[in-house]
């Protein structure tokens, strides 16, 4: 059995607050349709008779855009963010937060794995590192899409 799965990942969602409460940007509520060139090939069978395939395949999930819903501080330091999962299946996605200053200078990027059920909304924190590091953040940023580990 040969299997080929190509995947094209395009497009850029980004959202951010900032530390005075205001929104730097928005996500995109649009959703992309990432499973339209997967292929499957199946080889076998006996000749004359037909062949088929036994068992289903599942389409691959969908990422989502992360939607930060507070920025870490000196007092808090750790950035909460949600996604939206668009799948017909319970999904856990990796989901990307930069920490910059008020400069805009990034300081850090940090990753954490949120957990949505089917059509659901799941939520997860972000810490920015040590103390000293979270007092220097000003606004935190999601870099892209989060992405679908299954």
């Amino acid at each position: 059995m040969t299997a080929t799965v190509v995947m094209a990942l395009t497009g850029f969602s980004a959202g951010h607050k900032n530390r005075d409460g205001g929104d730097g940007g928005g996500c995109s509520s649009s959703s992309q349709d990432h499973d339209g060139s997967s292929t499957s090939t199946t080889g076998g069978g006996s000749s004359g008779s037909g062949s088929g395939s036994s068992g289903s395949t599942q389409k691959p999930a969908q990422d989502t855009p992360v939607i930060v819903v507070s920025c870490a501080s000196a007092g808090d330091p750790y950035a909460t963010v949600k996604v939206q999962n668009p799948n017909d299946r319970k999904v856990t996605f990796t989901a990307y937060v930069t920490f910059l200053t008020r400069q805009g200078v990034p300081l850090t990027e940090r990753s954490t794995q949120i957990t949505a059920p089917a059509h659901g909304e799941g939520t997860g924190q972000i810490a920015v590192g040590d103390d000293a590091l979270a007092a220097q953040v000003f606004r935190c940023q999601a870099l892209r899409q989060a992405e679908a580990m299954n």
